[in-house]
């Protein structure tokens, strides 16, 4: 009868040649991944539009009628602010609910507690 030998606790080199074959397997895929969206970037050789890389004016065109009094709303009363890539989210006033991004793009980061200003 064959007794399993099992290494002592503190042997971790199997484990950490295991783990580094690992995590070579993982950087040739990424790069493999990599390379194959660069090609189908370059086949398609579409550029963005132009509007996509410039900032959205004060009104972003919101289809909804009721979306865009919402949007303005907001505006108004300081809750949705204008941000870049290097803006520090966590710097914003308390007030400020809604983010537009350059891509014009709005997203709530935050909610209020209660419409109303305090007294």
């Amino acid at each position: 009868m064959t007794q399993k030998r099992t290494p002592p606790e503190d042997d971790l080199s199997d484990a950490i040649a295991k783990l580094h074959q690992a995590a070579q397997s993982l950087a040739t895929s990424t790069t493999q991944m990599t390379q194959a969206m660069q090609q189908m970037v370059g086949q398609t050789g579409e550029q963005p539009p132009a509007s996509a890389t410039q900032p959205p004016g004060p009104s972003t065109s919101v289809p909804d009628k009721e979306a865009r009094r919402f949007y303005e709303m907001l505006e108004q009363t300081g809750q949705l602010v204008d941000v870049d890539d290097g803006t520090d989210l966590a710097a914003l006033p308390a007030h400020v609910t809604h983010i537009r991004r350059p891509d014009g793009s709005i997203h709530r980061i935050s909610f209020c507690a209660s419409p109303l200003p305090r007294k």
